[in-house]
């Protein structure tokens, strides 16, 4: 059987000089510069810490204030024996269980690992191994080669373009004979080889893509339905209409899905981009008459290719193109860098300079400005029809998404799978700078569900708005990552109009944003539980604002792991409950804050240190005159036999409590007589540096206390409250 290339092929170039706009290699390696001094900073910060702790006299904070309630490092952990008798943790991480395992190694592991995520987001593909490895499907594809080198070796010359298509078309077609339009290779040898040569390698490149994820899918026999499934699986995540049956059908295909062979595609295209980025945009920076009224498309088993000059573009929602690269303008973007079907398994956007807007046709986000949004009543259902949630700029199902822009000022708003968002696939989105906008509704900006999803801001002042799950979102057997460089940037989880209204409180939102790891309890259900993911919030530089509901900023929910890491910058955080290193149920959620005067504010329950039911909950400020308002449980408080240790390291800061539950203080919370009575409950409070001002009489600068829990009637000595200020 025989497969021919049909549809039209064109190629115009025009005698006007153009340049592209945007920020070019100079700017990229300020930007770059910045964030290596940011990561020198935290490896400064970590070693004098160290070195304070084992200095002569100084003693181990936290060995000295377990011993006032006769624990140690050793014994100060929640048992996993423990957790066996209430959770199941099917799908579980290894981070997780190093957490778990030994919570005071979190001052230890947290800032080298963010450190190692701010490394990694220099180059797609080191950041996609980093976040493979976070859910043990990493693939070092490169380890003892270059993988650019090896597709280098496979350009064929001549017309290396139509001999990259050409295999483009073996590899879709599983072997079917092909006959590729005879003015083809007419046509392409028109392109300089300065553009041949990175168009082929990334064609090359994404069509060993497609043979990894054919692979990864070959136990899954109708693609196309659990493509549908899982977009909608996306959208109805927290609402109250999920259909059981389709739950199932899409969760029984996670345990078909071979993520190495998936993440194996992901890494090769990655770091071919890295190498193609480079290559156009020193061709843009060279400049060239021909350049700006250039403009080639061809068809391909995958979608368009279809390369643009510097004139301003507008491709149409209508698309599903496989290949874009746009070398300048200010271009309006309906498609693109997204799959649209399991068959349109790979999508790739390249866009070189301009001030650009990638606008999703089906979104109606509403412009959430302010510290929780506006409230403007024209968003879609959360479970609206398929069509109205496809993955959009940067975004897969199914397969890989990839949108890299150079420079340039740009607009984003998409509206479920978005922006560095993925389900049983990779979607990785990289603005390497300009001052930059981003909107979505759900599962955006770093949100990763049975697969991974990278969200990387490199420079800029940058705004993120969301109403739940990104800004660093992890679910089952996933990793999200939003990874800011360098700028004064605002991070909202809208908390004014209220769509996903939380159990713990009406009146908020459940966010699920800014670093947070989520799991499916379903003890209470059909008993089918899945262990959640890990998500990621990283912030080199800037004095940054944090805005959530429920469930944000360092938090995580059944068996999860969520971390938010900001490395300088006068920063405020702002929450409501389960906040700003907490967690709920099962899981280990961490603030870590290095340098910088920072404000956090949380205005109803368990925030800012505190675990939650077998869980660990770590707010840790290495530096700074901070000021946290504070509500109950927090600062260190542990409930249910969860631990919540809070630590500030230094500087002249500023407690205003008023709740009884806070500064390290623990409460099992159970019916005395049960199980929960013979396991572990610790609140753990740690001011380690400067003249503080508390708000409660009992806590004073050079002092160490203890707090009974708050049954007076019935006390328990597994109930362990503690706080030390030296």
């Amino acid at each position: 059987m025989s497969a021919r290339l049909t549809g039209s092929v064109s190629l115009r170039l025009g005698a006007t000089a153009g340049r592209a706009r945007g920020t070019l290699p100079p700017a990229r390696a300020t930007a770059s510069r910045a964030v290596c001094l940011c990561v020198l900073i935290l490896h400064v910060l970590v070693l004098c810490g160290a070195a304070w702790a084992a200095r002569p006299g100084a003693g181990d904070p936290v060995s000295d204030a377990l011993a006032e309630v006769g624990l140690t490092r050793q014994t100060a952990r929640v048992d996993r024996n423990d957790m066996g008798f209430f959770g199941g943790d099917r799908c579980r991480l290894p981070l997780f269980d190093a957490f778990m395992n030994d919570p005071f190694r979190i001052p230890d592991l947290v800032p080298p690992l963010a450190v190692s995520a701010l490394s990694s987001s220099q180059s797609l593909g080191p950041a996609t191994v980093f976040a493979g490895l976070r859910v043990k499907a990493g693939v070092r594809r490169g380890l003892t080669g270059s993988v650019v080198a090896e597709y280098e070796r496979r350009l064929k010359e001549p017309d290396c373009l139509t001999h990259a298509i050409e295999y483009l078309y073996e590899a879709a077609s599983r072997g079917e004979v092909i006959e590729l339009d005879p003015g083809l290779s007419k046509l392409t040898a028109a392109l300089p080889d300065s553009l041949s040569e990175p168009l082929a390698l990334v064609v090359l490149a994404a069509a060993e893509a497609v043979k990894w994820q054919g692979l990864a899918f070959e136990s899954v026999e109708d693609r196309e339905t659990l493509f549908e499934d899982a977009v909608r699986y996306v959208a109805a995540l927290d609402s109250d209409k999920t259909d059981p049956a389709l739950a199932r059908r899409v969760e029984k295909a996670a345990g078909l899905v071979d993520y190495e062979y998936l993440n194996a595609g992901a890494t090769d295209v990655a770091t071919v981009l890295d190498s193609a980025a480079v290559r156009l945009a020193r061709l843009v920076s060279a400049g060239g008459q021909w350049m700006k009224k250039l403009s080639f498309t061809c068809r391909t088993p995958l979608g368009e290719i279809i390369v643009n000059g510097t004139e301003s573009n507008v491709y149409r929602g209508s698309l599903a193109p496989f290949l874009v690269v746009d070398l300048g303008g200010n271009d309006l973007y309906l498609s693109g860098g997204s799959t649209r079907s399991a068959s349109n398994c790979i999508s790739i956007l390249i866009d070189v300079g301009g001030d650009d807007r990638y606008v999703c046709p089906a979104s109606a986000s509403r412009d959430t400005s302010g510290k929780g949004g506006t409230s403007v009543k024209t968003t879609p259902s959360p479970t609206a029809e398929v069509g109205m949630d496809m993955p959009s700029f940067g975004a897969a199902a199914l397969g890989y998404g990839f949108l890299v822009d150079l420079g340039g000022n740009d607009y984003y708003d998409g509206r479920n799978l978005s922006q560095g968002a993925a389900i049983f696939g990779v979607g990785i989105l990289c603005d390497e700078s300009g001052d930059d906008r981003m909107k979505s509704f759900t599962a955006s900006q770093g949100a990763g569900l049975f697969g991974l999803g990278i969200a990387i801001n490199k420079n800029g002042d940058d705004q993120y708005y969301i109403y739940q799950q990104g800004q660093g979102y992890g679910y089952v057997k996933g990793c999200g990552l939003l990874i800011d460089g360098e700028g004064d940037d605002t991070y909202v989880a809208n908390d004014t109009d209220i769509v996903f209204p939380s159990a713990q409180s009406k009146e908020h939102n459940t966010s699920l944003a800014q670093g947070v790891g989520f799991g499916k309890r379903a003890d209470y259900v059909d008993g089918h539980s899945l262990a959640g993911g890990v998500g990621m919030l990283v912030d080199a530089r800037g004095n940054d604002k944090y805005w959530c509901g429920v469930f944000g900023q360092g938090c995580s929910y059944w068996y999860g792991v969520g971390i938010l890491a900001d490395s300088s910058g006068n920063d405020e955080y702002n929450g409501v409950w389960y906040v700003q290193g907490s967690t709920a149920h099962f899981g280990v959620g961490v603030l870590h804050d290095a340098l910088g005067d920072d404000h956090y504010r949380a205005s109803i329950n368990m925030a800012q240190g505190a675990g939650h039911d077998f869980g660990v909950g770590f707010l840790l400020d290495e530096s700074g005159d901070d000021v946290y308002d504070a509500p109950n449980l927090s600062l260190g408080g542990g409930n249910a036999n969860g631990i919540g240790v809070f630590w500030d390291k230094k500087g002249d800061d500023t407690y205003n409590v008023s709740a009884a539950m806070t500064l390290g203080r623990a409460d099992v919370g159970a019916p005395r007589g049960g199980l929960r009575d013979k396991m572990l409950c610790l609140g753990l409070f740690l001011d380690t540096g400067g003249r503080d001002k508390y708000s409660k009489p009992f806590a004073r600068n050079g002092k160490a206390w203890t707090q009974a829990g708050p049954n007076e009637l019935e006390p328990i000595p597994t109930e362990k409250g503690v706080g030390l200020d030296r």
